[in-house]
């Protein structure tokens, strides 16, 4: 049997709700997210440097990739770095893009 994770996305006033198999819930939010078609704001290259891609985690359980930490949000909103947490092998998570991480192209001349 397959493990599963599912993340719910609030952005603006939309809902995407995004599942995850196996290996996919290794890969950190960020490259997730960019997968579902919501860019994020990566400009360190993902190596959480910044906070360009800081989004809120609302209900559930994330993995920091770097130390195997389970981040909840158990006391209100919990401000993460999406480039630095993955979901959980199986369980849900509800997180929140605000409009400052989300990933805007504006040519410049």
């Amino acid at each position: 049997m397959t493990e599963s994770s599912i993340l719910t996305v609030r952005v603006a006033d939309q809902t995407h709700t995004i599942g995850a198999e196996g290996r996919r819930t290794q890969l950190v939010l960020s490259a997730l997210l960019r997968q579902a078609g919501v860019s994020l704001n990566t400009r360190c290259g993902q190596r959480g440097l910044c906070d360009g891609c800081v989004v809120d985690l609302l209900s559930g359980q994330l993995i920091d990739a770097g130390t195997g930490v389970t981040i909840e949000a158990t006391d209100g909103p919990h401000s993460i770095r999406a480039c630095q947490c993955h979901l959980p092998p199986r369980g849900s998570a509800e997180i929140h893009v605000p409009v400052r991480s989300l990933l805007a192209h504006e040519p410049q001349v």
